[in-house]
């Protein structure tokens, strides 16, 4: 009884250690693609505004 819940946990966590590392790479990619943003935001003011 004991092993399969041991079995069982061991599959959770190998399955929340995946969801953890995939939130990483889309949070990396959200940052990114926001800094991108500012930058384009900040050159288009400075060529647009007056």
């Amino acid at each position: 009884m004991t092993e399969k819940v041991g079995k069982i946990l061991n599959q959770i966590k190998k399955e929340l250690e995946g969801i953890k590392n995939e939130l990483k790479k889309s949070n990396t990619l959200k940052n990114k693609r926001y800094k991108e943003w500012l930058t384009m935001k900040k050159k288009w003011k400075k060529t647009h505004s007056k």
